[in-house]
């Protein structure tokens, strides 16, 4: 079996809702790259990273999401891994053809050129600033930098929500570090069939923590970009955001 998913990308990609509230944590350079940074109380020893979906670390949603799992006690960045270049959420909301915008763009940020800078700033979180144990969660676009950082020694626990253009078994199998896949009912970018692979794949990893947390009535990027005036998907985006929070405080 090989589900090797780099070319499925789905309308739900490039649209999503604006969430209402105000970020609360700071612009800052951080190992050398423009960051959004929510900082707790106190000193933290753990910190997380979120690789962002293709809209960018100025984006208000994944902001809001950084400061709740700041409030839980983690110093948490958002690394510009975009370089400069996000794509805007209400522009691509009005475009006719989204997939003529997002296509170009992702080849222009695969991994080749994204993670030597998220490379950077996990081991700058570690070796400069002092953190004890990190954490890196990804959504949609960022997904996929969360799950290859799993086979690396720069995390200790990862989070990849509704990811996209995962190689299974080929970016599956190296993974080394615990889990948690935030799953949507429809997701053509990670469907039925790749979350059954990579189930099988990982529960050959004994001693290694892999959960699975699957929300009904939801879509691709619902934990970042969905409807909260939705009742269902609001509630599923909160719990989400939950068992997130819970995973690395267990990992952490």
């Amino acid at each position: 079996f090989c589900w090797y998913n780099h070319q499925i990308m789905t309308d739900c990609c490039g649209k999503g809702s604006i969430w209402s509230g105000e970020p609360k944590g700071s612009d800052e350079n951080f190992s050398g790259l423009d960051s959004y940074v929510s900082r707790p109380a106190g000193s933290p020893e753990k910190a997380v990273v979120i690789a962002t979906d293709i809209f960018g670390y100025k984006f208000r949603n994944s902001r809001l999401i950084a400061d709740a799992i700041s409030e839980a006690g983690f110093l948490c960045v958002i690394p510009d891994l975009t370089n400069g270049d996000p794509l805007d959420l209400e522009q691509m909301n009005r475009a006719a053809n989204r997939m003529d915008v997002i296509g170009p763009w992702l080849a222009r940020h695969g991994p080749d050129e994204t993670m030597p800078a998220l490379d950077g700033v996990l081991r700058w979180l570690r070796n400069e600033h002092g953190a004890k144990t990190v954490g890196i969660v990804g959504y949609c676009w960022g997904g996929r930098f969360s799950v290859l950082e799993a086979a690396t020694d720069n995390i200790d626990a990862f989070v990849a929500a509704h990811p996209s253009r995962i190689a299974i078994p080929d970016e599956i199998e190296p993974i080394r570090k615990p889990g948690l896949f935030v799953l949507a009912e429809t997701d053509s970018a990670f469907p039925e069939l790749a979350v059954a692979a990579t189930k099988d794949i990982l529960a050959k990893k004994s001693g290694i923590d892999f959960e699975y947390a699957f929300y009904p009535g939801t879509v691709h990027g619902f934990a970042v970009r969905g409807d909260e005036t939705n009742q269902l998907v609001n509630k599923a985006r909160d719990d989400s955001l939950a068992a997130t929070i819970a995973f690395f405080k267990k990992h952490l």
